[in-house]
């Protein structure tokens, strides 16, 4: 309802009229803040836009006949055909928490050339030198398809459970330090659900996507992590027996937006403004549709929304731990 009144599809009283009905919030009110949400996506231009967005699909590749490790992306699965079985049992070790006896619909490939290991699929074709440079690789290739995800909302995000049992999403470009907090989240007893992308569906629920964290040097120092040849570290190595959820029920309790230059928690954001923040974070609200509006909306307009900065991990820890505690 709220983006059909922001596209002019819909009147923005009845719009007001019909939230306010859904939410039990005075209809002034709601009105106040639908007029305030057309007036910021408006400015930042992200109404208005001439035709359709363009929709970049992964193409469908044929299956090898190799064997494969089936790994689950969100609402998607991916078969990793490696024909030798220590690639195989590679991929299955460095995407553990992605294993999944489902039917995959997309197919990536593993082989031996000369001159190191060859991934391709989806569009992708590229030779690596190292084994973990091509795990790095297919790491980013599966978060691709993590993009085209068509029954959920996907927000590029890191997710966490804490002790509590409230999920705290953790929003943010690439580069604002989510991995690096997440892992010392995990460090301090936290459930580990993503440090990419997680999936709220339409009614609520969260879908995770356990990767394997995304840790530079700098960071696992940070965490003391031992050092490795590539970027992928199990959450166990952060914390032995990090419990790891793959999906859970709602509602999302806190949405944190990363932000290094911020200082601690900042001030809950206005429902327009949460909005049009985590806009920006959704990474599939073309192919998701109806679906990814929804789940938008949901969490914007349930969802306490705040910016957390990164330059004291221990302080924001606690921060987050003590607001969570707080969320009725």
């Amino acid at each position: 309802l709220a983006w059909q009144a922001c596209e002019a599809q819909l009147d923005l009283d009845a719009a007001a009229a019909a939230l306010a009905e859904r939410s039990g919030a005075p209809v002034a009110k709601v009105a106040d803040q639908l007029a305030e949400l057309v007036a910021s996506l408006e400015a930042r231009g992200l109404l208005g836009i001439d035709g359709a967005p363009p929709v970049v699909s992964v193409p469908a590749d044929p299956p090898t006949g190799a064997p494969a490790v089936a790994l689950a992306v969100l609402d998607e699965v991916v078969a990793v055909e490696a024909g030798h079985p220590d690639d195989r049992a590679a991929v299955a070790d460095a995407f553990a928490h992605l294993r999944t006896t489902r039917s995959p619909a997309r197919r990536l490939a593993v082989g031996r050339v000369d001159g190191g290991w060859r991934l391709h699929g989806g569009g992708h074709d590229a030779t690596h030198p190292a084994l973990p440079g091509l795990l790095d690789a297919l790491a980013s290739q599966l978060n691709r398809v993590a993009t085209e995800a068509p029954s959920l909302l996907v927000l590029h995000a890191a997710a966490l459970r804490s002790p509590s049992g409230r999920v705290v999403v953790l929003v943010g470009r690439s580069g604002a330090g989510k991995s690096t907090l997440a892992g010392a989240l995990v460090a301090d007893g936290w459930d580990y659900l993503t440090d990419e992308a997680i999936g709220v569906e339409p009614a609520g629920g969260i879908v995770g996507y356990p990767k394997p964290l995304a840790l530079d040097a700098g960071s696992r120092r940070l965490l003391g992590v031992a050092e490795g040849p590539g970027e992928l570290v199990a959450p166990e190595a952060v914390r032995a027996g990090a419990s790891i959820v793959d999906r859970c029920e709602g509602p999302v309790a806190l949405v944190a937006a990363v932000d290094r230059a911020a200082d601690g928690l900042g001030p809950a954001l206005g429902r327009a403004e949460a909005l049009v923040e985590l806009a920006g974070h959704s990474l599939n609200l073309v192919p998701a549709g109806e679906a990814g509006l929804a789940a938008l909306v949901g969490v914007a307009w349930s969802t306490p929304v705040r910016t957390v900065g990164t330059n004291d991990l221990v302080s924001t820890v606690a921060a987050l731990e003590r607001t969570v505690r707080s969320v009725v």
